[in-house]
């Protein structure tokens, strides 16, 4: 065990790391967390599930047998763009991912002002199981739950909530409605910059817009499958 004077001394140590990563610029704070969260997690291959979605793409608009057609949005983004063979898919899971991580920043830098409470956060975000799960499964749905739990959270407007509930919908709607609640809370127990306390009434409203946004999204799925 330490004791007093290492303590003391280890302390010192880390707060001076940390004063060193508060005076880092945003771009490069961002990069360097990044990096540690790749070093730290690794990149891999999504397989039955990835490679099943990568075939929808190929195929969109016609849905394939399995249930993991009614997760539209990435086949259906990789049809748009033309990014649909194997290569491709790859780069835009990446791109998506990379895309949610620098979405998550900016809501939360938003949400929680810019000072030591976002970095603070930033880095908790990079210990979770979220990022890692989505690395060791790119081309998967998932990166599409994250991004609409992310703005049912962090949003701040109804459209933001909206478009959360929407793409959670088209995604996978049994893990949407339980995204839409934690989201919910997620945002409650963050507090916003103003140190203003969440009501209840705000929680409600904010889970039943993004509510009605996955319920439509499931219907237009269902119609369309």
């Amino acid at each position: 065990s330490l004791d007093g004077t290492e303590q003391q001394g280890v302390s010192s140590g880390l707060s001076r790391a940390w004063d060193r990563i508060e005076a880092l610029p945003t771009w490069v704070f961002v990069t360097w967390i990044t990096v540690l969260l790749v070093l730290r997690s690794g990149v891999s291959w999504g397989g039955t599930v990835t490679d099943e979605l990568e075939h929808f793409a190929q195929t969109f608009p016609h849905p394939g047998t399995t249930f993991r057609s009614n997760a539209v949005l990435g086949p259906a983004l990789a049809w748009v763009t033309g990014m649909n063979s194997h290569t491709k898919w790859l780069v835009l899971q990446g791109g998506l991912t990379a895309g949610w991580f620098a979405l998550a920043a900016a809501l939360l830098r938003r949400r929680v002002g810019c000072g030591r409470a976002w970095r603070v956060a930033m880095v908790w975000l990079t210990f979770l199981a979220v990022p890692a799960s989505l690395l060791h499964h790119l081309g998967g749905y998932d990166i599409f739950t994250a991004i609409g739990v992310t703005l049912v959270a962090l949003g701040g407007t109804p459209a933001l909530l909206l478009l959360g509930g929407v793409i959670l919908g088209a995604t996978n709607v049994e893990q949407g409605v339980a995204a839409v609640v934690c989201g919910a809370l997620v945002h409650w127990a963050i507090p916003p910059t103003s140190g203003a306390r969440i009501s209840l009434r705000d929680v409600v409203s904010r889970f039943g817009v993004a509510l009605i946004g996955l319920a439509l999204a499931r219907i237009a799925v269902l119609i369309w499958f």
